[in-house]
């Protein structure tokens, strides 16, 4: 069974009666026109499955009437079967291909061999339609493996994955919700039709269809009206006229063990390949999702690792600090006692005490930093917080400037 007819050019209607057997004994029907022009205005809009060129008008050509007719576009891969008139054979053939025939039949023409020849031209033509079908599918998984791929951030694959979701499937609505570790729980993090939609709370255990789904590690499918709880859950809000009529629940795993849960709407039930796909670009999704949160556990030990190095050089600046500290502000002492207090020795002295004093502050609050926190100095350069590395916010303590080469060692 074609999907259209044969569109069959033929000038005068001569090779008709012959046309039609081959037509009939290849199960093609036809549709005959004297010319291209009465083809290209009177045909309908769906391209025929093959254009069949027999005797042409008296001011046509072989190469024109191609070009005429593969300039529209929906026309420009039909194969094109010539049969030309009585004449000089050799040269009609060679103006055929070269005019892009995909296939001449000679003179005297049999019909049985017509109706082969464009069975297989036909079956060539399913083919490579196929073909570039399945190549613009990989396409299209491959630009949306690396969209989902192309970011670290958690928030970001979830909302790139169920978009590419809906892109390759041609669906009007898709959510996921991420599974807790018991699998009975999880949050519904995005939806494609809710932008608003954020880790909402769902309860799983009461929903057999999706612990069936997670056991069995295939897709399951149901209809909204028949699923009306299951609908809710998946999409936070009521069954509109617009949804599909095919609600497809498909489990997403990493390492045999599943992490989420997708809500697929469609208006038919989708296609092993579409679910091939899919099921590609989820697994991609569910790695990218792993990487960034080993990288986000790797960036949390790092900067633990950062607290306690730093926890550690204060210490160990505090204690360094405090012994010549301790010197500066006993022997301040001594000269108080000796100096006379009218005396501008002894107000010195009393200066070089209280600004001791405020230093064994700073360096009691550098001992007792804790983490590590900063606000803006002049230029680039960045103030470690003393007060709130240190936890003490009730008295001001002096700015420490820390250069970028010490954030980077820290």
């Amino acid at each position: 069974m074609v999907p259209s007819p044969v569109l069959v050019i033929d000038a005068g209607g001569a090779n008709r009666p012959l046309f039609e057997s081959a037509l009939h004994t290849a199960g093609f029907t036809g549709v005959f026109f004297c010319s291209e022009h009465e083809a290209l205005q009177r045909s309908p809009n769906e391209p025929p499955s093959l254009i069949l060129l027999g005797a042409l008008m008296k001011d046509s050509s072989v190469g024109e009437t191609i070009q005429n007719v593969r300039r529209q576009a929906t026309w420009s891969q039909v194969p094109v079967v010539v049969a030309p008139a009585e004449g000089d054979l050799e040269h009609e053939v060679e103006r055929a291909f070269s005019a892009g025939a995909d296939e001449v039949i000679r003179r005297p023409i049999l019909p049985g061999e017509l109706a082969v020849r464009m069975l297989r031209l036909l079956r060539r033509q399913v083919s490579r339609d196929v073909l570039n079908e399945r190549r613009k599918r990989a396409q299209g998984l491959l630009d949306a493996t690396q969209a989902v791929t192309s970011t670290l951030h958690v928030e970001e694959i979830l909302r790139l994955l169920v978009q590419q979701v809906v892109s390759l499937g041609e669906l009007p609505v898709c959510s996921m919700i991420l599974l807790g570790e018991s699998h009975d729980a999880g949050h519904l993090v995005v939806a494609s039709d809710d932008a608003q939609i954020r880790h909402l709370p769902m309860h799983l255990h009461k929903h057999l269809d999706v612990r069936n789904v997670l056991q069995r590690g295939t897709a399951a499918v149901l209809t909204p009206r028949d699923g009306l709880p299951l609908f809710t859950l998946a999409f936070a809000r009521d069954v509109r006229d617009d949804d599909g009529d095919f609600l497809t629940i498909f489990p997403v795993f990493y390492e045999k063990r599943p992490m989420a849960v997708l809500f697929l709407l469609s208006a038919h039930n989708l296609e092993v390949e579409a679910l091939d796909v899919i099921s590609s670009l989820a697994h991609s999704g569910a790695i990218a999702l792993r990487n960034a949160r080993i990288l986000r556990s790797l960036r949390n030990k790092k900067a633990r690792e950062q607290q306690a190095l730093l926890a550690e050089l204060a210490g160990a600046t505090a204690h360094e600090l405090n012994q010549p500290l301790t010197s500066v502000m006993g022997y301040a002492e001594l000269l108080k006692r000796r100096l006379d207090p009218s005396s501008p020795c002894f107000t010195a002295a009393e200066v070089i005490v209280n600004e001791a004093e405020r230093m064994a502050e700073i360096v009691r609050k550098i001992g007792s930093v804790t983490h590590y926190e900063t606000k803006s100095y002049v230029g680039e350069a960045k103030i470690l917080d003393l007060d709130k590395s240190s936890g003490d916010l009730t008295e001001e303590s002096a700015p420490v400037v820390v250069s970028a080469a010490m954030m980077r060692s820290l």
